[in-house]
């Protein structure tokens, strides 16, 4: 993934960036796309949902949390559960008044036919005082409960007033340990003192369905550019894809006649050079390109131009030297604007006029060829250097 980096002029022409431990070194060009990404939802489990519950004050450990735990034995009740409060659905017992119990168990089914299906996950849950949730036997949210967590502690901290006792509060979460098929939803609902006055949970789960196709994040060498030679294209897309083929990529109308694949988002295009001039590049219509998700979402294609001139004369930038493990020390170490002796690269522009570096890339890994790029404007003096800080710093 790119990474976003500050940078920072001084007299000597330094600039520093945030790419730390950079070592071995490439200048590339590159174009950056931005798109939106729409999605979809499913309520997994809905608030008003039937739970199975756990109320004699005893500690049943961990097993509980997993969906091969039988609870046939349990009582069972629609949400809100609780006592007292006027949005209770099923009142259940929570102990004498002097010796509230500290915890109660829930329990709750659902099923799904594809965990791929959804992006994200939103919790929300109604709490009083306080609840832990887990997601076949994972922990995933703790609400409204300090440390320690344990089956006697009173561990939550007061729900509030009554609105906020009757409030489902929001979480997003994760897909991790979603499966395809039977899941299970384990809480323990915590009261906050041994004499608390009333209890409530309820929970609804909803899912954020991946509807957003994959889209061009990335292109090597820069859409629009003129360029001195082209027979191969480097396309990172917004996200892990599939079905890619050489033929995909169309070059002049021409099939690409081969594809490497560089990570599970990027992919290379290699072709015979084409005619000088205007070369039109395009995805060939419905080319199969997929993303992860359940039904797949597929990549809707995409077109643009290069000037592909054999007699251009390039700017003539040159990585000269390069320092990791830089210390700083001594009376001349090189140390950034902070005094610190953070990593650097030179690079020396061999021109007798300025050039602009602007829009160019540094990297230190081949599979990540745009990891920081040059921010535009960026000029190194005719016969002279840029000094770049890998510093880690905003």
């Amino acid at each position: 993934m790119k990474k976003t980096f500050a940078f920072a002029f001084s007299v000597g022409s330094k600039f520093r960036s945030a790419a730390p431990g950079l070592s071995t070194f490439a200048l590339l060009a590159a174009l950056t796309f931005a798109a939106a990404l729409p999605s979809g939802a499913q309520i997994l489990l809905p608030r008003g949902s039937s739970w199975k519950y756990h109320n004699l004050n005893v500690d049943l450990g961990t097993a509980w949390r997993q969906l091969s735990f039988d609870d046939t034995a349990w009582a069972s009740g629609t949400g809100p559960l609780g006592a007292t409060d006027a949005h209770i659905v099923t009142p259940i017992d929570i102990g004498p008044a002097a010796t509230r119990h500290p915890t109660i168990y829930f329990r709750r089914t659902f099923t799904i036919a594809s965990a791929g299906a959804y992006q994200s996950l939103i919790l929300r849950v109604l709490r009083d005082d306080g609840a832990i949730v887990y997601l076949n036997g994972i922990q995933v949210q703790a609400v409204n409960v300090t440390t320690p967590i344990g089956f006697a502690s009173y561990s939550a901290t007061d729900a509030g007033d009554a609105t906020a006792e009757a409030t489902y509060f929001e979480f997003p979460l994760p897909t991790t340990g979603l499966s395809n098929g039977v899941n299970v939803v384990a809480v323990e609902g915590k009261q906050a003192t041994i004499s608390s006055s009333d209890f409530g949970f309820d929970l609804e789960l909803e899912g954020v369905i991946d509807t957003a196709p994959p889209t061009i994040a990335n292109i090597s060498p820069t859409a629009g550019s003129t360029v001195l030679q082209l027979n191969s294209i480097q396309v990172a897309f917004s996200e892990a894809v599939s079905g890619v083929d050489a033929g995909d990529l169309l070059v002049n109308s021409v099939a690409a006649t081969n594809v490497q694949q560089i990570s599970p988002s990027t992919y290379t295009w290699l072709f015979a050079t084409p005619a000088t001039g205007t070369v039109t590049i395009a995805f060939a219509p419905a080319p199969g390109i997929i993303d992860a998700a359940s039904p797949p979402n597929s990549f809707a294609g995409g077109t643009w131009n290069y000037t592909l001139n054999t007699n251009l004369t390039l700017p003539q930038f040159f990585i000269t030297e390069f320092l990791a493990g830089n210390s700083g020390g001594g009376v001349n170490g090189i140390r950034d604007e902070d005094g610190d002796g953070s990593d650097w690269i030179e690079i020396y522009n061999s021109q007798q006029s300025a050039g602009n570096i602007g829009g160019w890339f540094l990297t230190d890994a081949a599979a990540s060829p745009t990891k920081w790029r040059i921010p535009n404007g960026v000029m190194i003096p005719g016969r002279g250097y840029l000094l770049v800080f890998a510093s880690g710093k905003n």
